[in-house]
């Protein structure tokens, strides 16, 4: 599950590893302070990534959250793709210094229809998480 393409998932649904991190942290951890920022146990992210590649479905209640949380940087960061992909990357940059909202709000709709649909799902589960 981890270091994927997310293209390379059998389906468009987000990775079951980013779902049940977020399940997992709105449950527990909204009003947690510095939860992003604080690094997680080490051994409880290695032993939660071996889990996940072995096709389980670990209870996260069991973890430290700051271990969940940084669980879920891991599974970011170890995308070989990035979610906004590299084909996309040097449109995404430009969209960033336009000025105008309408022409960089069209731009970014541009970025969003031309992503794979995993991409698109994920990127919005995030969004609408953070």
């Amino acid at each position: 599950m981890f270091n994927k393409r997310l293209v390379d998932f059998n389906s468009d649904e987000i990775p079951l590893v980013v779902k049940r991190t977020i399940e997992n942290l709105k449950k527990r951890a909204l009003q947690s302070e510095g939860l992003f920022r604080v690094p997680g146990s080490v051994s409880e992210i290695k032993e939660l990534k071996t889990k996940y590649n072995n096709g389980e479905d670990p209870d996260l209640d069991e973890y430290d959250l700051n271990s969940v949380a940084s669980l879920l940087k891991r599974f970011l960061r170890d995308l070989p793709e990035p979610l906004c992909t590299f084909d996309l990357y040097d449109i995404f940059l430009a969209s960033a210094v336009i000025n105008v909202r309408e022409s960089r709000n069209m731009m970014l709709k541009k970025i969003l229809g031309e992503m794979p649909l995993i991409h698109k799902n994920l990127l919005m589960e995030l969004c609408t998480f953070f």
